[in-house]
Order: structure tokens, then sequence, then C-alpha cells
């Protein structure tokens, strides 16, 4: 009996390529041969899961497969029918242009396998497209059976674990984004199609411009300019503070490196150089100090989970890494130049003299 064919499909090529470099043992390099385009290329490999030997098919798509229209004739004719009637129109989901290449790959492949696995990336967009590839290829075989490999890295653990333990595809992540792409088209195309029509030959300039209106993009230049008008009207203004540590106790560990203990000034700062100074002297003099309450408690941080790629970006933004330097990962989350400028910060930061009360420079906010 021939082993059951499987039809492996990921988000992008890089990652397909990856995986069957993975399953395939690395004692045999999976069997290349051309796919849906030259960026597309079709993995073939034998393979166990769950004790069962399979021949895998592993290819991959770019993206979204279906693009969102309106139904004709009111997709590309704008007069056909009034902007605000296409709240109300009918949608459909259908193979772009660009992507008719992928689909055909799709399908001639899902003729001849029994199974289908989605690697798709496990966000709620990956989530879509899984769907996505799932139609595509359930209308050239409707007797696919259908399963969701879940990974959150490309490392053989993560890999092997997910192809043990196939799930069903969510389609309720998949409807949600359907519904905003929904929301999307409908406010974006009846807003664009209204100003540019009513703008169009009453200012200089516009006559063949297409004047769009996004519901992302305006909330998002909304931001901006409130940022920059808060950052344009900052007024700079010098407070005072008293910094104060402690060493003593055990040579290690003790609230610090070296046994260093740091206060915190409860009042945290003061705006009047003077009335610091006054506290400053008091506290000099008094040459002493008495611990009066010590409240200790146990601290559990849980293990941080993965990251989706715009939370990656934040991230890494805080920690000064550029959009396309934190995207590529170099640095972050390994031991290498960053961990190491990072840790020279912290021994800058922490250096000086202890054992008393110091009143530092200026602070300006």
């Amino acid at each position: 009996m021939a082993p059951v064919k499987v039809l492996n499909v990921a988000e992008k090529p890089s990652v397909a390529k990856e995986i069957s470099a993975i399953l395939s043992g690395g004692n045999r390099a999976p069997r290349r041969r051309q796919g849906g385009s030259d960026y597309n290329p079709i993995w073939e490999f034998g393979c166990q899961i769950r004790g069962e030997l399979v021949d895998m098919v592993f290819t991959s798509v770019r993206g979204h497969l279906l693009e969102m229209e309106f139904v004709e004739p009111y997709c590309k004719n704008w007069h056909a029918c009034r902007p605000g009637d296409l709240f109300t129109i009918p949608v459909e989901k259908k193979v772009g242009k660009d992507k008719e290449s992928l689909e055909r790959c799709l399908k001639s492949e899902a003729r001849v396998c029994q199974r289908l696995i989605l690697w798709l990336d496990c966000d709620l967009e990956g989530e879509n497209i899984a769907f996505e590839v799932m139609d595509v290829c359930r209308a050239a075989n409707s007797r696919l059976r259908v399963e969701r490999a879940r990974f959150s890295a490309l490392i053989p653990r993560e890999i092997w674990h997910a192809l043990e333990h196939l799930v069903e595809p969510n389609v309720y992540q998949s409807e949600a984004v359907n519904a905003r792409m929904e929301i999307d088209l409908r406010i974006g195309a009846a807003f664009t199609r209204f100003q540019t029509l009513k703008l169009q030959g009453k200012f200089d300039g516009v006559e063949d411009s297409i004047i769009s209106y996004g519901p992302c993009q305006f909330p998002t230049m909304g931001f901006v300019v409130d940022r920059y008008k808060a950052i344009e009207s900052f007024q700079r203004e010098e407070f005072w503070r008293i910094q104060m540590a402690y060493r003593g106790g055990r040579e290690d560990g003790d609230g610090g490196p070296q046994g260093i203990t740091r206060f915190q000034w409860k009042r945290e700062r003061l705006f009047d150089e003077a009335a610091c100074a006054v506290l400053y002297v008091m506290v000099v003099e008094a040459k002493e100090a008495r611990v009066t309450h010590v409240n200790a408690a146990p601290a559990t941080r849980d293990r941080p989970l993965p990251l989706s790629t715009v939370e990656l970006q934040k991230k890494a933004s805080r920690l000064g890494q550029g959009g396309r330097k934190g995207g590529r990962g170099k640095g972050i989350g390994k031991k290498g130049e960053w961990e190491e400028r990072r840790w020279r910060r912290m021994r800058g930061a922490s250096s000086g003299t202890w054992g008393r009360a110091n009143f530092g420079a200026r602070y300006i906010s």
C-alpha cells in the first residue's frame, strides 16, 4: 500500500524550506522541484507522523492568497453606484491576478494528496490565510483531511511538537480578520470615492489624483500629529532629588551588587532647589538612619510569551533597535553585542561613591 501523501503549506518560502529540512531528518536533503512560481518551490521528502510513514509535499504562498472586493460592476466602475451604497453592496474574496499561478499549483497538488497540513503563521492573519489555502485546495479535492500546525519558532523541538499535536483551524479567528477587511474596504472605498469625485475639478493639481481615505491611516496620522505637538510644546523644568545608598552586610547580594542597598525617596523629587538643599543638609548632619520597617515578599516572573512582529518591533524600539534591525532579530534575545552594551550601561549607572548621601547635579525632566 502506497504511503499517504500530505500537502503542507507555509506562509513564506523560507519557512517551507526550513521546516522541510527539519522534518526530513537532516540525513537526506528534501528534493526540490518547481512550484507555483520561481519563489515558491516544492519540497518532497519522507516523514513519520505518529508512527505512520507518509510522503510530504511542502510548498508555500506569499501572504494572502485572496483579495476582498465588491462584486461586479461596482468593483472598478466608480459611477456604477453612489459612494454611500458601498456600505451595503455585497463583497467577495477572490484570487488576486498575481496569485493565480499559486492557486493552480495548490489545486494541482491537492488533487493527488489525501491530507493538508497548514503551517501558516500563528496569528490572526495567518489563521485567515490558512482558511484561504484550505478553500482553494478543497475546491480541487473535497475529500482532503485538513489540520493545523501551531508553532512559535523554527527549531526542531517546536516543529516536531506541532506535527505530533495537530489541531483544527480556528474559524472564529479567521472570521475576525474577514470582518476587519470588510470594514476597511467599505469605509476606505466609500470615503475615497466620495471625496475624490467631489474635489476633483475644484482645486488645481487634483484633477487626475485619487484622494484616498483609510480607517487606519487617518487615526495613525492623528496620533503622530498629537505626539509631535506634545513634543514641540514641552517645557523643560529643573528638579532636584536626594539619592542615598548604603553598603553593608555580605559582600554580595544584599539589595544589589557588592551588598549595596539603594533607598527610594517617597517624595521622588522637588522643584525647589533651596528646599531640597535644606533636606540634604539635615540628612548629612543626622549621620545615622534607623530602619523602621522591612517589607519582604516573594516575586514571581512568568516566562515571556512569544511575540508578534508588532510587539517585537515595539520592544526593540525601546531598546534603541531600529525597525529593520529589530525585525531581523540580530543581537536581541542572545548574548552578544547588545547584551554587552546593556551590561556596560548598568555597570556605569551603578558606579559612584556609596555609604553616604549624595546630592547630585541638576536633573532635567
